[in-house]
């Protein structure tokens, strides 16, 4: 019996190990076929990651271009800031230079106050001088002269007065006084009224002097704001120049464009010209072939002989081509009879007319219960595919399903065979025990652990016979689902036969309907061409003339463009120069303001020289009168039979040789007074 179970079960894994060679070898090519698609999974995944990567570099590419176009925007509004920053540098510039204007009238206006108080002066300077040739002759003559004198004083003094009246308003009378009477009285008026504009021309200097210290003050103050706005105004102008050359550079490229355009239009102007010679000649072709259909038409009556003999034969087509749809009674009934040949030529065409009438309205008949049945096919084709998708979805499902019962039969004998060999293992080691059981039977009576040996023995077996019910259930589930393969594998086989018998008469009809349908559609697509034809030429010069008018309005917008460029370049350049001739012009102003102070500085000190020298003629005429006065007054008290002369002589004896000496020295005073108003003049 234990050799018999081990016949049986080496026997069982010798077809276990058949049966696994054979799932190994279904296994192989599973496995292959699982590895092809793992290969066409990896190739689907780096085409993924290629085309990730392709949209991480347009995302990429498109956040550049973004940030360019942000770029570009902030750069065009710095540029207009810019621009408006400049305005308002021109008008600031324009409100300094109006403040520059007036600062100038004020300078011209104190300069000619200055001038009016130098002829006031040159005037005192004369009357004095007068007064001296006065008191001269007064010395050769006698109280007639003094009388003279006397009105000649008063009448000075009343011209002084009158000339001083635009500082102060003086009295008419001269000032008199208590202690002096006559000449001296007249002379204590002169000199009370001399000192009193002396006073109010001092008062006058001192304010002039004052005004000028302010208006040098002022004239500082705004020479630094002058050099201060210059500076300003040299960095504005180097920024305006450096947009001066962006904007040449601009109109550079601009003109480079316009080049380029008209080079365009020039080459779209030779194609213009070219398609319309074209059209020319396309139109005289189709004048000629529109002759030709002349001739033809005019041929049509002669051919319309020969019409009842086509018509017979198409007769004949039309019954090929519809007897699968009409019965041939049916269809021979709705052909109408031939017309007999004795007829007359108009009869017969009418004849014939009616009967291409008859036969086209069985064509569109045909047409339409062709129609019918090409739908009818379309619809079985569809239904078709649709079966064999499904078909084929179901094999593809059936394959999944028996590749992965595979799979599991195979990890099962794997596991069988495992399960056998370790039976056959013990089923060894039991076959030991007996022989050494058998050899040993006298000592197995006193020995009761044997006993648990047999036990042992016992479960073994039935496992084993256990294994072996398994591998049989194994097997046939195998053969069942080979069984299932082999049925599944002929329905897929018949299917793809079935399909491919459907096709091939799918193709074949296909072709008919198209063979059909290109005979129908022959006749129409002649004059569909002809007139496509003309329609394109149509279209064509249309669509040149709306190019060319685009095209020229584009060119003119460029030209427009380019032009408002170059006023901008031209208006900057006008800007620029006017920028540079208002420097220049401030510099000047500002040179000419200093010399004019300078000038000022010194018409001032001439005034006051020249008030000195004055003064100090004033003092010696004073004491001239006094002397005169205190002579006349001894004069009086003699009364001796002396002469005029005699009588000057006697008052002055001092001044018979100053009459000279007077005379140079008015001529040195006059002299050094022409000195210092050279300049002013």
């Amino acid at each position: 019996m234990d050799l018999q179970d081990a016949s049986d079960g080496d026997g069982t894994a010798s077809d276990s190990e058949d049966d696994v060679s054979h799932v190994s070898s279904r296994s192989s090519s599973s496995g292959q076929s699982f590895k092809a698609l793992q290969k066409e999974l990896q190739a689907e995944r780096l085409s993924r990651k290629v085309a990730e990567a392709e949209i991480s570099d347009l995302k990429v590419s498109f956040s550049r271009l973004k940030s360019f176009t942000m770029e570009a925007v902030q750069q065009r509004d710095h540029v207009m800031r810019l621009k408006e920053e400049a305005e308002s540098s021109q008008q600031d510039l324009l409100r300094k230079l109006n403040e520059a204007f007036q600062c100038k009238n004020d300078a011209f206006r104190q300069r000619d106050d200055a001038l009016r108080l130098r002829d006031d002066a040159i005037r005192l300077r004369d009357e004095v001088s007068l007064l001296k040739d006065v008191a001269m002759h007064a010395r050769n003559s006698g109280r007639s002269d003094v009388e003279t004198a006397t009105r000649l004083l008063v009448a000075a003094a009343d011209s002084i007065a009158a000339k001083a009246s635009s500082y102060k308003s003086f009295a008419d009378n001269l000032p008199r006084s208590s202690l002096h009477t006559g000449i001296a009285a007249v002379a204590y008026g002169f000199t009370n009224r001399a000192e009193e504009i002396v006073d109010e021309l001092l008062r006058h200097l001192d304010m002039a002097s004052k005004d000028r210290d302010t208006i040098r003050q002022q004239m500082e103050q705004r020479h630094n704001r002058f050099v201060i706005e210059v500076s300003e105004l040299e960095t504005s102008i180097q920024m305006l120049k450096g947009n001066l050359m962006d904007q040449g550079a601009e109109l550079a490229k601009w003109q480079a464009l316009a080049t380029e355009n008209e080079q365009k239009y020039s080459e779209a102007e030779e194609l213009l010209l070219k398609k319309l010679t074209l059209a020319d000649q396309e139109n005289h072709a189709l004048t000629n072939a529109l002759q030709l259909k002349e001739s033809l038409l005019a041929n049509v009556e002669v051919s319309i002989k020969h019409l009842s003999q086509l018509l017979f034969q198409t007769h004949e087509t039309v019954a090929n081509h519809a007897v699968a749809f009409f019965p041939t009674e049916i269809l021979l009934d709705k052909i109408p009879p031939v017309s007999p040949s004795g007829e007359e030529p108009e009869e017969g065409i009418n004849h014939c007319i009616s009967r291409s009438k008859d036969i086209t309205n069985l064509f569109s008949k045909l047409a339409m219960t062709w129609k019918e049945q090409i739908d009818l096919r379309k619809k079985a084709l569809e239904d078709l595919e649709g079966t064999i998708t499904r078909l084929i979805v179901e094999k593809k499902e059936i394959t999944s399903f028996l590749e992965s019962a595979l799979a599991i039969k195979q990890e099962m004998l794997e596991a069988v065979s495992k399960v056998s060999l370790d039976s056959n293992s013990n089923l060894n080691t039991i076959t030991k025990t007996k022989e050494a059981r058998s050899d040993s039977v006298g000592l197995l009576v006193g020995q009761p652990g044997l006993f648990n040996n047999d036990l042992e023995r016992g479960e073994f077996s039935n496992k084993g016979s256990a294994l072996e019910s398994e591998l049989k259930k194994s097997k046939q589930e195998t053969f069942e689902l080979q069984q299932f393969l082999a049925a599944a594998r002929g329905e897929l086989e018949v299917l793809r036969v079935t399909s491919e018998r459907q096709a091939k008469e799918l193709v074949d009809k296909t072709v008919k309907i198209e063979d059909l349908e290109n005979a129908q559609s022959l006749a129409q697509k002649t004059i569909e061409d002809l007139r496509s034809k003309l329609a394109a030429a149509g279209n064509d010069l249309l669509e040149s003339n709306k190019a060319f008018t685009t095209e020229a309005e584009a060119r003119l917008l460029l030209l427009e463009e380019v032009e408002r460029l170059k006023e901008q370049v031209s208006f900057c350049t006008q800007q620029a120069r006017q920028f540079c001739d208002l420097l220049e012009e401030s510099k000047n102003k500002l040179h000419l303001k200093e010399e004019m102070a300078t000038a000022a500085v010194a018409a001032r000190n001439a005034a006051e020289r020249s008030l000195r020298m004055a003064d100090e003629r004033a003092v010696q005429l004073r004491k001239k009168i006094d002397d005169l006065v205190n002579q006349f007054e001894l004069l009086e008290g003699k009364e001796d039979g002396l002469t005029p002369v005699d009588w000057y002589n006697a008052c002055w004896p001092s001044q018979w040789l100053r009459g000279r000496r007077s005379h140079s020295h008015t001529r040195q005073t006059g002299a050094e007074l022409d000195k210092f108003l050279e300049p002013f003049v």
